[in-house]
């Protein structure tokens, strides 16, 4: 099966679908927003669940080596283990392709389902707490860490050696700093799911 050709935001019935594979050797992970439940399935697995069954949503960004521009929405229901919806695909050993427009439909239309029943499930922005702040902390500290080399480097006149770690800093911030700021956690209504943890159109 081909993840990417199944990544349709509309087929022309009125149902969803997304599909992606999670990596080179797993079966593709398939999904359809049908008129009353998600359907999903994977290799020999399969199943459905009413909107009204999902108990817990989160969305967070989570870049990975082949694709900075990775996001993630996990769903938790009362009658299926907890499934990852990831905007891009693996398609080789060396090539991970993005998803983002199908990704974004899926998930806007998945909320926009859920909302028509009246249901409100627990919806989570970025990462779980604990987790979150002892990454700000690691990050401060490793900055903190290298701005103290950059000083020792400059007072022994190694100035080659302070450029390097000062731009190396400046990218360190940078990447770290976009992370931990579009997954700070938070709540958010079914209704109006955060548009900066969804890909552009």
């Amino acid at each position: 099966m081909n993840a990417q050709a199944d990544a349709e935001p509309d087929s022309g019935d009125g149902v969803t679908r997304y599909a992606y594979k999670p990596s080179l050797m797993s079966p593709v992970f398939s999904f359809a927003l049908m008129p009353d439940a998600l359907t999903w399935s994977r290799g020999r697995h399969s199943g459905e669940i009413r909107y009204d069954q999902i108990t817990r949503l989160r969305m967070s960004f989570r870049p990975a080596t082949m694709q900075r521009g990775r996001y993630q929405l996990e769903i938790w229901s009362s009658v299926a283990p907890r499934m990852p919806v990831i905007s891009a695909t693996v398609r080789s050993m060396v090539e991970m392709q993005p998803q983002g427009p199908e990704f974004r439909a899926f998930v806007t239309e998945l909320h926009r389902r859920i909302t028509e029943t009246g249901h409100q499930p627990r919806c989570e922005a970025g990462l779980f707490p604990p987790v979150y702040w002892i990454g700000v902390t690691v990050l401060g500290l490793t900055a903190l860490a290298m701005a103290a080399m950059i000083v020792r480097a400059l007072q022994a006149g190694v100035w080659a050696g302070a450029a390097f770690v000062l731009a190396f800093l400046a990218l360190f911030l940078w990447q770290g700093g976009q992370f931990f700021r579009l997954n700070r956690p938070g709540l958010y209504n079914v209704a109006q799911p955060p548009a900066a943890l969804l890909p552009e159109a």
